[in-house]
């Protein structure tokens, strides 16, 4: 399951660089989701893979409107 996370990760990562849509968000929020790890895998994320993790959904909640 980690390691489906950090494919996720990876691939949003390339989505929310080049945004081509309109707005802030472009079209991260088009296609971009949330990321909301189990219970489990929150206990064995590494810091670095967390951190991106909270960045991607800080990133959604200012351009896409997304709630906690």
């Amino acid at each position: 399951m980690r390691a489906l996370v950090i494919i996720a990760l990876l691939a949003l990562t390339a989505c929310a660089t080049t945004p081509t849509g309109g707005g802030k968000g472009g079209a991260f929020c088009d296609v971009a989701k949330p990321l909301t790890p189990s219970a489990g895998d929150a206990e064995s994320l590494s810091i670095g893979l967390g951190r991106q993790v909270i960045a991607h959904n800080r990133y959604g909640e200012q351009a896409c409107g997304w709630t906690p």
